[in-house]
Formats: structure tokens, C-alpha cells, sequence
């Protein structure tokens, strides 16, 4: 079986016999084997993905000498080429490895007693034969021949991937994924790789497309590179994009003509793959769960709740006077709305009393009987709200109970959360797809409590729910604008807010101490220059800080001049 991979010039040669299997994953191909290498005493370690090798089998290999830390001095395979064992004892060994079913030790000994080297020969042509062997009747040696044709078709298959510049790693995959069709699926459509097969994105199907002299004006390469550009536009943030946006893009990325794109947009239309929307073209899994989204929010606004009737403003005074914080007026408004709505948001900037008010409405659900679920998208952000909160909070994968190998939640509509009100905490953070799922699994009697603040950390994922949410104007929400007197004292918070409000905010630093300085440079390498003796010199001598431990550095870009600061001073990561 030959196998072709990108070479480069210092990839190495290695020739020898498989003695035996240390490791192999029927999932990945991986495999680890010892090699008996011609001219030297001891077997060589080989590692690399080598997808149904057996001892016998005769291997050249293309790679690299290694030094792994833990298992030492290795051959790590780069690309492959494996050939059938020719002689009786490597047949032996070959047949006793169980790789055809039927064959076993016993029995591969006596075929190779009876054939001796021309087992495997036998076997592929002439496999009527089988029944000189001692102990094999006809039913025996049907069984043999079609395990062995199974065989043959699997290396043929992975013979016709490879051989089309398919690395052994992902030609696995595709016989994982598709088993005897591979070939077939892979002359009609190879883009189909880029939907079907974990890993293999369109730029690598394009690849093996054009190695494999599919027409560059190929519908389905037109179809596949918008489901591409799709998918990076999620992973920027958006939900959808508009149509002539998408096909100019398109146009200009991959330089296929616009009535191609076009037709190729109503295909995908009919096949279900997208969606459109007026102009706008929706991955279909992101606008079903920006439907879901708002028709659970409307339907949870709608549904009656379970909680017993109480007094808010009692309620509300009772909360201030428990925590021993005097509320101000607008946040006694916050924890009255909070705790009467079945749908609301509430945010503002940092040193708004976000948290206090939190606290507030915890403290006046649980009193009620009320069960309720703090949560929040990372695991940091669940772990402040917790100690804000003084009890438990989880991330949202935690709540929703995601199972990472099955790819699902263990908690939605058919299974919801045992909770009355669930506060969602740092909603900016939260995507599209995630609220969908959280949604979902709120039983309709709940209320929940989103918090946040739309101009902090956006969503990893695509949408921005909590800014979608604040400016549609259908769910209630407040909107905290009074910064308190610790919050004054902090420059940031300062400077965030007029930031906010479309003000310049005052640059100056004085001669107190403060958590924000501002200092103008006038390029990127002075900027560096600057960075150095800020964070070596001035804030360990200003703050008593130590320089690696203490101070982290962040900018904008990963490449340019300035970037080199954090080589320079190893005070964090750029």
C-alpha cells in the first residue's frame, strides 16, 4: 500500500519489518510498533498514523528522528509505504495476528506449513485451495476468503486516498467515515469531506480536489466555499450575512463567477444547508436557534409562574436591611423588577452595584422557597458569582449537564433544569447557539435573570444576544447609570464610563497614585521601548510590584514591532 504525503527535503528514510504492535487506535490510526531494520541489532521504535499495519507487514518509511521526553528515541512516521510479507516466517506472523478473520495462530501455521511462501498468494487468487490445508473445509475457507477481500478492499481504499495526496491521518478518517463508499464519494464530490469528516476543513477538500482535477468551476466547490465563508463569519461573531456580501467575498476569496455562487445559494436553499431570510443567509443551525431563542423568551413571558404571593416592596426593604446596605432608589427599582418579572435583563457598567443587587433578589427568591440556579459562560465568571452570591454558581456546559462525546446537553425541553429562577450572570459572553440551549432547558414556570454589561467581553461564538435584547425593547430591563463613590476612585471605571457616553475621557494622570495611565508614542518600536521600562522600571518602583509576577501585557495585534516586549521582559503574553 503506498502512501503519498507532502514531502519536505529533510524527511529521512527507514526500511524494515514490523517484529510487533506496542500500540494501535482502531479510531485514529495511530499506531506505535517495533521495526527490525537491516543492519542493526536492536528493534527501532516507529511512531505515526499507520492505520492497519500487522507484524510481517515490510515498511518504508519517510520521517523524522525524535527525542520524546518520556518514551525516548523514535521514528516518527511522516508518510508510509506497506508492503505484504514475502517470506513464510513473516507470513506466519502476519496471518497470527488475527487481521483475517477466521485465521489464528494454529491456522496460520498450518497454511504457511502447507504453502509455505506462497500463502498469501493462495489466499488472493487461488483461495479454492485452502482446503489442502489440514483442518479446512469449504464453509472454513469461504469465511477466510471474505474476510480477506474485505481486507484488500480497505487497503485499496486507502491506496486510492493517499495516492491522491491524502495524508494517512485524514484518509483514516474518511474510511472511518464513509467505509467502501470512500472512493466512490470522493471522485463524485471530495468537498464533501469538508461537511462529513472532523477535520477536514474546505481548504483541505479543495485541496484534494484539485489534485484530483475537479474543475474549479465545480458547483459543488462554489457550494462548498459559501458553507465555508459561513462558517468564518460565525467564528467572527455573526449570525448571518448578507447575500451579495457572501457572494462577493466569495468572488474575491476563491474567484468563481457570481451567477455560479448564485445558483449555488439556491441549492443549498433547497437542500436545507442554509437558510435566507429577506437578503440575509442564515447557517441553518444559527437561525433555528435565533428562532428558539425568541419564541422562548416570548413564551416564558407568557406562561403563569409558581411562585406565592408576596409583598415586592416589603420584600425589597426586608433584602436591604438583611445584607445592612441601603439601597438607593434605583436599585430598590432593580430588585423589585427582577423579582416580579418572568424575563429580565439588567446591566449597566462596571461600579454600577450589579452584584448588590444581585445579592438582593438571591436573598428575597430563596426566602420565597424559590429554587435558584446561578450561572454563568466561563468557569471564572460562575466562580465570582458565587462568591459574590455566597452559594454554588456553574458554568452553563455545567448546568446544562453537556456531554462533550456525545456532542449534547443532558438538560433541554424534554429534561429542563429543577430550578424556579435562573440568573445568568455575564450575558455578554453568551452566544446565540448556547442561549438557545439554555433556553431550552428553563422549565416554562421559571423566571430568569440575564446580567450584564453589553459593552464588555462580546460572545465567543456568533450573535450578541444581550446587546440584540437590550436594543429590541420587547423584554424589560434597567439599565444602571449611577457609578458609587468605590467605583469614583478607580480611574478605569472612570474612563469606562465616558467612553460609554461618547465622551473623550481626561488623559492626565496626576500625582496620586491611580489604576490608569495613558502615555502617547509615536510608533510601534518607541512603543515597545516604552512598554519595557514601564513594566521593568516604573510600576515595580511606583507599586512595589515584581515585574514577571505581577505584570501582565496585553495589545491588540500578535505580530509587529511591539509585540517583542513580551521577549523582552517576560512580563506576560502579548
Amino acid at each position: 500500500m503506498c502512501i503519498i504525503s507532502p514531502m519536505t527535503n529533510d524527511l529521512e528514510q527507514l526500511h524494515g519489518e514490523v517484529e510487533r504492535l506496542v500500540y494501535s487506535s482502531e479510531e485514529s490510526g495511530f499506531t506505535i510498533c517495533r521495526l527490525l531494520v537491516a543492519g542493526k541489532s536492536d528493534l527501532v521504535t516507529i511512531a505515526g498514523t499507520m492505520p492497519g499495519i500487522q507484524p510481517g507487514e515490510r515498511l518504508h518509511l519517510r520521517g523524522r528522528w525524535i527525542n520524546h521526553p518520556i518514551y525516548g528515541y523514535q521514528f516518527r512516521a511522516d508518510s508510509y509505504n506497506s508492503q505484504l510479507p514475502a517470506s513464510a516466517n513473516a507470513v506466519r506472523r502476519y496471518l497470527a495476528s488475527s487481521l483475517v478473520k477466521g485465521i489464528g495462530p494454529v491456522l496460520a501455521g498450518r497454511l504457511v506449513d502447507c504453502f509455505g511462501d506462497d500463502t498469501l498468494r493462495v489466499i488472493d487468487e487461488q483461495p479454492e485451495r485452502l482446503t489442502e490445508a489440514p483442518g479446512l473445509g469449504p464453509r472454513r475457507v469461504e469465511s477466510i476468503k471474505r474476510a480477506w477481500e474485505e481486507q484488500q478492499e480497505i487497503r485499496g481504499v486507502m491506496l486510492f486516498l493517499q495516492g491522491h495526496g491524502v495524508s494517512a491521518a485524514y484518509s483514516n478518517r474518511i474510511y472511518k467515515t464513509y467505509g467502501q463508499e470512500a472512493v466512490k464519494v470522493v471522485r463524485e464530490n471530495p468537498y464533501r469531506l469538508s461537511q462529513d469528516v472532523r477535520g477536514i476543513g474546505f481548504i483541505t477538500a479543495d485541496k484534494i480536489a484539485r489534485q484530483m482535477g475537479i474543475d474549479e468551476h465545480s458547483p459543488h466547490r462554489a457550494q462548498a466555499a459559501l458553507e465555508h465563508l459561513l462558517l468564518e463569519q460565525a467564528g467572527e461573531g455573526h449570525v448571518f450575512t448578507p447575500s451579495a456580501e457572501l457572494i462577493e467575498l466569495c468572488q474575491t476569496r476563491f474567484d468563481l463567477p457570481g451567477d455560479l455562487l448564485t445558483a449555488a445559494v439556491g441549492i443549498l436553499r433547497e437542500a436545507g444547508r442554509i437558510v435566507l431570510d429577506g437578503e440575509a443567509v442564515f447557517l441553518r443551525g444559527l437561525y433555528f436557534a435565533e428562532r428558539s431563542v425568541a419564541d422562548c423568551i416570548r413564551a416564558l413571558a407568557a406562561s403563569p409562574g409558581q411562585r406565592r404571593e408576596f409583598d415586592a416592596p416589603a420584600s425589597v426593604e426586608w433584602a436591604s436591611r438583611r445584607m445592612g446596605v441601603e439601597l438607593t432608589e434605583e436599585q430598590r427599582q432593580a430588585v423589585h423588577e427582577a423579582v416580579l418579572q418572568k424575563v429580565f435583563v439588567l446591566t449597566g457598567g462596571p461600579g454600577t452595584g450589579k452584584t448588590t443587587i444581585l445579592r438582593a433578589v438571591i436573598a428575597i427568591l430563596e426566602a420565597l422557597g424559590q429554587r435558584v440556579a446561578l450561572t454563568a459562560p466561563t468557569g471564572r465568571a460562575a466562580k465570582r458569582l458565587g462568591e459574590a452570591a455566597g452559594r454554588e454558581a456553574q458554568t452553563l456546559h455545567r448546568l446544562l449537564e453537556f456531554k462533550p462525546g456525545e456532542g449534547r446537553y443532558g438538560r433541554d425541553a424534554e429534561r429542563p433544569l429543577d430550578a424556579d429562577a435562573v440568573v445568568v450572570d455575564e450575558t455578554s459572553m453568551l452566544d446565540i447557539v448556547l442561549c438557545h440551549h439554555l433556553l431550552q432547558a428553563v422549565p416554562r414556570h421559571a423566571s430568569v435573570l440575564f446580567v450584564g454589561d453589553a459593552n464588555q467581553l462580546p460572545s465567543v461564538g456568533p450573535g450578541k444576544f444581550l446587546g440584540d435584547v437590550l436594543e429590541s425593547g420587547v423584554v424589560p430591563f434597567l439599565r444602571l447609570e449611577r457609578v458609587f463613590r468605590q467605583g469614583d476612585r478607580s480611574g478605569i471605571v472612570e474612563v469606562a464610563h465616558r467612553v460609554n457616553k461618547g465622551h473623550l475621557p481626561s488623559l492626565a494622570s496626576g500625582d496620586s497614585l491611580s489604576d490608569f495611565y495613558f502615555v502617547e508614542v509615536g510608533d510601534p518600536a518607541a512603543a515597545a521601548s516604552a512598554v519595557v521600562r514601564i513594566c521593568a522600571e516604573r510600576i515595580p518602583a511606583r507599586f512595589g510590584l515584581r515585574p514577571v509576577r505581577d505584570v501582565q501585557v496585553l495589545c491588540p495585534m500578535n505580530r509587529g514591532p511591539s509585540v517583542s516586549i513580551n521577549s523582552t521582559t517576560g512580563s506576560g503574553r502579548p
